[in-house]
């Protein structure tokens, strides 16, 4: 639908712009009130005609692994996932603290046909400040049409909030969570625990720091496999910005490395990980799962697996498979959960 919509309105523009300016304008008396204005109109058109063109080129030279790049096709991508159909499916909403920003999204089929033995529960992304639980009813389709279950969680926002607000929220997030189970008999089920960009960086968290999951109660147990797209899994290796600045300070910083994910990988290690990973991510090094995954695997020989998807950017990795069932990471993703699934029931 966007790219419909912007295309048609390029053209437009500039053939409309090409025509007025090409066109011998007529001797006809006007009065500077009306003059003003028409030359008003004509440079507001060529000024919606060149921005859009700087747009087109800009999608043409900007190359992959650019920041720049990822940000340019964002609009795409929400196209993409706005057309997904969300019908068959029923959705609660649930505080669990006062902020506005403190509240979950529970899904389930709409025939209440709940028939897989975990539930999903899934961290959004977007660089730690932005994105919410509603911005990804598309990801949850994809696991209700499985039988799923499905929890979707929102926290607090940099840059007004950092880690430790983020890490508090997860762990209240986490209580009502298992309110809500127990509340609608799914409580003896283990939980798949998922996050893209952002939100796997806070999904890998709450997994592998023990210690907050005792503060709420918890084992590790409870959590049957980790899936990870695009995940800031090691922020040892991840580009400097501000996004991470904002939510973990500075690596000189305390919170740098209780921020990290790669810092509380013990040797007991037993939870299977998932990952994928483009190598032309812009926004997170592919590097950071990568080293992620080779320590698990030092801890563990083939606990978790490292799905390298060549040329793919992290809007692909986040968005491709939602909305696309032949992108090789639907497929791949689709392949795997029926194994899990298969060997669960056996």
């Amino acid at each position: 639908m966007f790219n419909i919509l912007y295309y048609t309105i390029l053209i437009a523009c500039s053939l409309a712009s090409a025509y007025i300016f090409s066109k011998k304008q007529p001797k006809v008396k006007r009065s500077a009130l009306q003059l003003f204005f028409r030359r008003m109109n004509y440079a507001v058109l060529l000024l919606i005609t060149l921005l859009l063109w700087s747009y087109q080129i800009a999608l043409w030279t900007i190359p992959k692994g650019a920041s720049l790049h990822e940000t340019l096709r964002i609009p795409h991508y929400g196209s993409k996932l706005s057309s997904v159909d969300l019908s068959e499916m029923i959705e609660e909403t649930y505080p669990f603290g006062k902020d506005r920003r403190q509240y979950l999204m529970y899904f389930e089929p709409e025939n209440g046909q709940i028939t897989q033995d975990r539930v999903v529960y899934f961290i959004h992304g977007g660089s730690w400040k932005m994105g919410s639980p509603e911005l990804y009813r598309p990801a949850a389709k994809f696991f209700v049409q499985r039988g799923y279950a499905v929890i979707i969680t929102a926290y607090r926002l940099a840059p007004q909030y950092n880690y430790l607000d983020m890490r508090e929220d997860l762990n209240q997030s986490m209580k009502k969570v298992l309110t809500i189970l127990k509340s609608k008999q799914l409580d003896r089920k283990k939980i798949l625990l998922a996050g893209d960009s952002a939100g796997a960086n806070l999904a890998a968290l709450l997994l592998y720091d023990r210690k907050n999951l005792a503060k709420i109660g918890l084992e590790q147990s409870k959590f049957d496999c980790f899936i990870s797209f695009a995940g800031p899994l090691n922020l040892n290796v991840l580009t400097t910005s501000q996004e991470l600045t904002d939510f973990a300070g500075t690596p000189q910083d305390s919170t740098f490395q209780q921020a990290n994910p790669y810092q509380y990988i013990q040797q007991n290690e037993k939870i299977p990980v998932l990952c994928f990973h483009g190598t032309k991510d812009g926004y997170v090094n592919y590097d950071c799962s990568k080293t992620f995954v080779q320590k698990l695997n030092m801890v563990q020989s083939n606990l978790a697996q490292l799905v390298t998807l060549d040329n793919e950017t992290h809007i692909n990795i986040i968005g491709d498979w939602i909305y696309d069932t032949d992108s090789e990471i639907h497929l791949f993703l689709n392949n795997w959960l029926d194994d899990i699934e298969k060997k669960i029931k056996n």
